[in-house]
């Protein structure tokens, strides 16, 4: 079972990394788009603004809570046990 829980971190992990390489080519030029729009004084770039703020916020959440989630699966939960020096030692 561990070792399937560090394959699928792993491959969280790398499906995660991959999908930052589209958003850091996207976001720059929708960014510019926005800008263009405030520009020209067109009438929906507030909302075409609030639609990229949202849509940029919620891949940034999508990203940090699969990146945390595969570091979970991978790492190793540690055993809190006791040296044999302190088993008879009252409290």
């Amino acid at each position: 079972m561990k070792i399937i829980k560090k394959i699928t971190g792993t491959i969280i992990l790398l499906f995660t990394i991959l999908l930052c390489f589209p958003a850091f080519y996207a976001f720059p030029i929708q960014f510019e788009n926005c800008k263009k729009k405030f520009e020209n004084g067109v009438v929906g770039a507030p909302g075409y603004a609030i639609g990229f703020v949202t849509c940029l916020l919620l891949y940034l959440l999508v990203s940090f809570f699969l990146i945390k989630l595969s570091l979970k699966l991978i790492r190793e939960k540690k055993l809190d046990t006791k040296s044999i020096d302190e088993i008879g030692v009252k409290e």
